[in-house]
């Protein structure tokens, strides 16, 4: 009997337990409370990068193998904060793709990030 009053009940406002819907991905704007996804990434990699600038090889192959995910966080982040890239770092991204051992160049890109994300916390 509760069972059918609970169904009765769901069934009235409209939404069944199995249709509840969830927030859309990719909406949120500036200023809306979020995680980013790619600032714990970001520490982690300057370390890795600390590591194989003082010739660590095992760091250099953790950094290589972690790139692609770290470059996906930093474009979703940039993405809900609706920051948009320019053409310069869209550039910097797209050379640190191709060749992920200039670390000089990883480092720009993590400064560049780290700038725009915080540019996008303050709106």
């Amino acid at each position: 009997m509760k069972r059918i009053v609970l169904l009765l009940v769901l069934i009235a406002c409209g939404t069944a337990p199995e249709k509840a819907r969830m927030p859309a991905s990719g909406t949120m704007m500036a200023g809306d409370s979020m995680a980013m996804m790619a600032a714990a990434l970001v520490a982690a990699e300057q370390a890795r990068l600390d590591s194989a600038a003082a010739g660590d090889t095992a760091a250099l192959a953790h950094h290589r193998a972690a790139l692609p995910a770290l470059l996906k966080a930093i474009q979703t982040d940039l993405m809900h904060m609706g920051m948009h890239r320019d053409s310069a770092y869209d550039a910097l991204i797209d050379s640190v793709r191709r060749d992920p051992g200039d670390l000089a160049r990883v480092r720009r890109m993590l400064g560049g990030y780290t700038a725009m994300a915080a540019k996008g916390k303050r709106g």
